[in-house]
C-alpha cells in the first residue's frame, strides 16, 4: 500500500467510525477496496481506482452493489471527502471538529496513486 493511501487512512480515521483496506477483496496496481463505516454507522465497501472513489457496495468486503440503488454505485468522486459528503450527513460537522482540511493537510484528500502491497 502506498504512503498516500496510508495517509488517507490515518487522516480520515477521525471523521469515520472505521476505514481500512479490505483484506478479502483483490488488490491491483490500479484498484483497491476499502471498508468504510461512517460516523452514523452505515457500512460501505469503497473502490479506489484511476477513475476515482466509488461506493461499490453497502456491505464490507463486497463488490456487489444493490441494483435498487444503482445511482449510488455509478458515481465516481475525485476525493474521499466528496464521497463522504455524499453518504454521511454528519461528515462536514466531523470534518470541522477534527480540522482535517487545514492548509497543510489538504493534499491528503486527493485521489492517491493506487499501488499493490
Amino acid at each position: 500500500i502506498s504512503l498516500q493511501v496510508v495517509s488517507v487512512l490515518r487522516n480520515f480515521s477521525s471523521v469515520t467510525r472505521s476505514l481500512c483496506v479490505s483484506e478479502r477483496l483483490p488488490r491491483a496496481a490500479d484498484l483497491l477496496f476499502f471498508n468504510l463505516t461512517t460516523s452514523e454507522g452505515d457500512a460501505y465497501c469503497v473502490e479506489l481506482s484511476a477513475r476515482g472513489w466509488r461506493v461499490a457496495s453497502l456491505v464490507h468486503d463486497s463488490m456487489n452493489g444493490d441494483f435498487r440503488r444503482i445511482d449510488l454505485f455509478i458515481v465516481y468522486y475525485q476525493t474521499l471527502t466528496e464521497l463522504l459528503r455524499g453518504v454521511s450527513l454528519s461528515f462536514d460537522t466531523m470534518l470541522v471538529q477534527s480540522q482535517l482540511l487545514t492548509p497543510s493537510s489538504s493534499s491528503c484528500c486527493s485521489t492517491p496513486t493506487v499501488q499493490s502491497p
